[in-house]
Protein backbone atom coordinates (compact mmCIF):
# COMPACT_ATOMS: atom_id res chain seq x y z
CA UNK A 1 0.00 0.00 0.00
CA UNK A 2 2.80 2.64 0.82
CA UNK A 3 4.50 1.87 -2.22
CA UNK A 4 1.37 2.57 -4.51
CA UNK A 5 0.70 5.85 -1.69
CA UNK A 6 4.10 7.23 -2.61
CA UNK A 7 5.83 6.82 -6.08
CA UNK A 8 7.34 9.59 -6.22
CA UNK A 9 9.52 8.67 -3.13
CA UNK A 10 10.46 5.24 -4.78
CA UNK A 11 11.47 7.32 -7.52
CA UNK A 12 13.33 9.93 -5.80
CA UNK A 13 15.26 6.92 -3.81
CA UNK A 14 16.45 5.28 -6.31
CA UNK A 15 17.43 8.40 -8.59
CA UNK A 16 19.23 9.31 -5.51
CA UNK A 17 20.76 5.39 -5.11
CA UNK A 18 21.96 5.94 -8.81
CA UNK A 19 23.34 9.41 -8.62
CA UNK A 20 25.59 8.33 -5.78
CA UNK A 21 26.86 4.98 -7.67
CA UNK A 22 27.80 7.29 -10.53
CA UNK A 23 29.73 9.66 -8.15
CA UNK A 24 31.68 6.75 -7.09
CA UNK A 25 32.39 5.54 -10.32
CA UNK A 26 33.57 8.42 -10.75
CA UNK A 27 36.02 9.11 -8.20
CA UNK A 28 37.01 5.11 -8.52
CA UNK A 29 38.08 6.33 -12.32
CA UNK A 30 39.92 9.40 -11.09
CA UNK A 31 42.18 6.87 -9.35
CA UNK A 32 42.39 4.40 -12.50
CA UNK A 33 43.11 7.19 -14.11
CA UNK A 34 46.57 8.55 -12.55
CA UNK A 35 47.51 4.87 -12.67
CA UNK A 36 46.84 4.76 -16.47
CA UNK A 37 48.08 8.13 -17.76
CA UNK A 38 51.10 6.49 -20.00
CA UNK A 39 48.53 4.32 -21.93
CA UNK A 40 45.92 7.30 -22.10
CA UNK A 41 48.15 10.40 -23.10
CA UNK A 42 51.37 8.75 -24.00
CA UNK A 43 50.80 5.67 -26.71
CA UNK A 44 52.34 7.08 -29.89
CA UNK A 45 50.61 4.54 -31.79
CA UNK A 46 46.65 5.97 -31.21
CA UNK A 47 45.45 8.28 -33.94
CA UNK A 48 45.69 11.64 -32.86
CA UNK A 49 44.90 15.73 -33.79
CA UNK A 50 47.85 16.91 -32.22
CA UNK A 51 48.38 20.39 -33.06
CA UNK A 52 52.43 22.04 -32.17
CA UNK A 53 52.24 23.22 -28.65
CA UNK A 54 48.98 21.69 -27.63
CA UNK A 55 48.18 22.29 -23.93
CA UNK A 56 44.63 20.56 -23.28
CA UNK A 57 44.61 17.06 -23.97
CA UNK A 58 41.20 14.88 -24.33
CA UNK A 59 41.11 10.81 -25.21
CA UNK A 60 37.88 10.19 -26.60
CA UNK A 61 36.66 6.47 -26.57
CA UNK A 62 34.52 6.05 -29.37
CA UNK A 63 32.17 3.62 -31.25
CA UNK A 64 31.58 4.53 -35.26
CA UNK A 65 28.13 2.68 -34.96
CA UNK A 66 27.14 5.25 -32.17
CA UNK A 67 24.24 8.37 -32.94
CA UNK A 68 25.99 9.98 -29.59
CA UNK A 69 29.52 9.76 -31.02
CA UNK A 70 28.51 11.03 -34.22
CA UNK A 71 27.19 14.22 -32.86
CA UNK A 72 30.29 14.25 -30.20
CA UNK A 73 32.23 14.45 -33.23
CA UNK A 74 30.70 17.47 -34.57
CA UNK A 75 30.96 18.93 -31.19
CA UNK A 76 34.87 17.88 -30.75
CA UNK A 77 35.90 19.32 -34.58
CA UNK A 78 34.27 22.99 -33.61
CA UNK A 79 36.44 22.44 -30.73
CA UNK A 80 39.47 22.05 -33.02
CA UNK A 81 38.62 25.07 -34.60
CA UNK A 82 38.12 27.13 -32.38
CA UNK A 83 41.14 26.31 -29.88
CA UNK A 84 43.98 26.09 -31.90
CA UNK A 85 45.67 24.23 -28.74
CA UNK A 86 44.12 20.95 -28.19
CA UNK A 87 45.39 17.59 -28.74
CA UNK A 88 42.74 14.73 -29.22
CA UNK A 89 43.28 10.74 -29.06
CA UNK A 90 41.21 8.41 -30.70
CA UNK A 91 40.49 5.59 -28.73
CA UNK A 92 38.61 2.87 -30.91
CA UNK A 93 35.72 1.28 -28.50
CA UNK A 94 33.82 -1.21 -30.69
CA UNK A 95 30.92 -2.28 -28.14
CA UNK A 96 28.37 -2.59 -30.39
CA UNK A 97 28.37 -5.68 -32.35
CA UNK A 98 29.91 -6.89 -34.98
CA UNK A 99 29.90 -3.92 -37.55
CA UNK A 100 31.09 -1.60 -34.81
CA UNK A 101 34.35 -4.06 -34.70
CA UNK A 102 34.74 -3.91 -38.28
CA UNK A 103 34.72 -0.63 -38.84
CA UNK A 104 37.48 0.04 -36.04
CA UNK A 105 39.27 -2.78 -37.52
CA UNK A 106 39.62 -0.98 -40.80
CA UNK A 107 40.26 2.92 -38.60
CA UNK A 108 42.97 0.59 -36.61
CA UNK A 109 44.83 -0.65 -40.04
CA UNK A 110 43.85 3.22 -41.50
CA UNK A 111 45.85 4.09 -38.79
CA UNK A 112 49.17 2.02 -39.40
CA UNK A 113 48.71 2.58 -43.31
CA UNK A 114 48.61 6.16 -43.23
CA UNK A 115 48.43 8.10 -39.59
CA UNK A 116 48.22 11.33 -41.54
CA UNK A 117 45.26 10.56 -43.02
CA UNK A 118 43.46 9.35 -40.09
CA UNK A 119 41.10 12.47 -38.82
CA UNK A 120 39.76 12.73 -42.37
CA UNK A 121 38.79 9.07 -42.78
CA UNK A 122 37.25 9.05 -39.06
CA UNK A 123 35.54 12.33 -39.95
CA UNK A 124 33.95 10.86 -43.44
CA UNK A 125 33.27 7.78 -41.56
CA UNK A 126 31.48 9.31 -38.14
CA UNK A 127 28.72 10.82 -41.19
CA UNK A 128 27.81 7.99 -42.93
CA UNK A 129 24.55 6.12 -42.37
CA UNK A 130 26.08 2.75 -43.35
CA UNK A 131 27.73 0.53 -40.97
CA UNK A 132 30.23 -2.34 -40.96
CA UNK A 133 33.70 -3.45 -43.10
CA UNK A 134 32.56 -1.93 -46.58
CA UNK A 135 30.85 1.62 -45.16
CA UNK A 136 34.71 1.66 -43.43
CA UNK A 137 36.43 1.05 -46.57
CA UNK A 138 34.64 3.66 -49.10
CA UNK A 139 35.78 6.38 -45.86
CA UNK A 140 39.03 5.39 -46.00
CA UNK A 141 39.07 5.44 -50.00
CA UNK A 142 37.55 8.82 -49.56
CA UNK A 143 39.87 10.04 -47.44
CA UNK A 144 42.67 9.30 -49.79
CA UNK A 145 43.75 6.06 -48.40
CA UNK A 146 45.71 3.09 -49.93
CA UNK A 147 42.57 0.78 -49.42
CA UNK A 148 44.32 -2.41 -51.06
CA UNK A 149 47.01 -1.34 -48.71
CA UNK A 150 44.10 -1.56 -45.36
CA UNK A 151 42.84 -4.95 -46.74
CA UNK A 152 46.92 -6.23 -47.12
CA UNK A 153 47.22 -5.10 -43.24
CA UNK A 154 43.55 -6.44 -42.28
CA UNK A 155 44.69 -9.89 -43.43
CA UNK A 156 48.41 -10.10 -42.47
CA UNK A 157 48.55 -8.01 -39.22
CA UNK A 158 44.92 -9.12 -38.00
CA UNK A 159 46.56 -9.65 -34.45
CA UNK A 160 47.69 -6.65 -34.36
CA UNK A 161 45.13 -5.07 -35.30
CA UNK A 162 42.63 -6.98 -32.84
CA UNK A 163 45.64 -6.20 -29.80
CA UNK A 164 44.75 -2.69 -30.46
CA UNK A 165 41.19 -2.83 -30.13
CA UNK A 166 41.51 -5.50 -27.12
CA UNK A 167 43.74 -2.97 -25.44
CA UNK A 168 41.14 -0.14 -25.73
CA UNK A 169 38.51 -2.18 -24.73
CA UNK A 170 40.45 -3.12 -21.17
CA UNK A 171 41.94 0.23 -20.85
CA UNK A 172 38.50 2.00 -20.96
CA UNK A 173 37.03 -0.56 -18.64
CA UNK A 174 39.52 -0.27 -16.19
CA UNK A 175 39.04 3.19 -15.78
CA UNK A 176 34.91 3.12 -16.04
CA UNK A 177 33.82 3.48 -19.43
CA UNK A 178 30.95 1.24 -20.25
CA UNK A 179 29.62 3.39 -22.73
CA UNK A 180 30.14 5.53 -25.60
CA UNK A 181 31.26 8.52 -26.22
CA UNK A 182 33.66 8.69 -22.88
CA UNK A 183 35.98 11.27 -22.29
CA UNK A 184 38.85 11.74 -20.32
CA UNK A 185 40.19 15.11 -19.85
CA UNK A 186 42.98 15.40 -17.30
CA UNK A 187 42.16 13.24 -14.56
CA UNK A 188 38.70 13.40 -15.24
CA UNK A 189 36.54 10.97 -17.12
CA UNK A 190 33.22 12.31 -18.88
CA UNK A 191 30.72 9.86 -19.83
CA UNK A 192 28.10 10.19 -22.63
CA UNK A 193 27.61 12.96 -24.70
CA UNK A 194 29.03 16.42 -24.64
CA UNK A 195 27.42 19.70 -25.99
Amino acid sequence: KWFEANPKAIIMALQNMQRKAQEEQMKDAGKNIGTKKDELFKDKKDPQHAPSGYDVTIVEFFDYACGYCKRANATVNELIKSDKKIRVIFKEFPILGQASFEMSSVAVAVNMVSPSSYVKFHDALMKYQEKGKAAALKAAKDAGVNVAKVEEVLKKDQAKVEAVLQANLALGGSIGINGTPGFVIGEELIPGFLS
